[in-house]
């Protein structure tokens, strides 16, 4: 395993340090009653497999060299709502670049709120789930992957789609 401060972050991408694995490692030392036991997390990557810690070391400076600090910190904000989302977590999610994805449950919310330029051309369908029975939007990538049920914009549960506006 190599260390953050051997990485050359000028020949480094954001898809070069995506986490490919989670993987860990046992260890033990000494003898008899004098053995300890422990275990290493790692993430596994394009590059080499890193101590979560280094990959996080890793993956901030990326950010910084990179100019999205704010944005970083917006996404962390956007992710503080979820307990269970710790830092790992969150820049797992940065650097795969989920605020890009279509497919992503938060890329209107999320987008709305802190990069309102990147939507503001974009088209989307408007629907209406059986759980809130209030109309929502959704992008039309989303709705093409599955027109019969969808995650409710209004409430977040998956349901059938009761009524379809396309191109809102």
């Amino acid at each position: 395993m190599i260390k953050a401060t051997d990485i050359n972050l000028s020949e480094v991408n954001y898809n070069d340090i995506r986490c490919l694995a989670n993987i860990g490692q046992a260890w033990s030392e000494g003898k008899r009653r004098n053995k300890v036991h422990g275990y290493n997390y790692c993430i596994r990557t394009r590059l080499d497999d890193f101590k979560v810690s280094e990959w996080i070391k890793i993956a901030k400076s990326l950010i910084s060299k990179n100019n999205e600090d704010e944005l970083y910190l917006n996404f962390k904000e956007y992710y503080a709502k979820i307990k269970w989302a710790d830092e790992k977590y969150v820049l797992g999610c940065f650097v795969d670049r989920l605020f890009d994805d279509l497919l992503w449950v938060g890329f209107i919310p999320f987008n709305q709120k802190y990069r309102p330029d990147i939507i503001k051309d974009m088209n989307f369908v408007s629907v209406k789930n059986e759980c809130c029975d209030e109309f929502g939007l959704i992008t039309i990538v989303r709705y093409e992957y599955d027109n019969k049920t969808n995650y409710c914009p209004v409430c977040g549960r998956f349901s059938s789609i009761e009524y379809v506006n396309p191109s809102i």
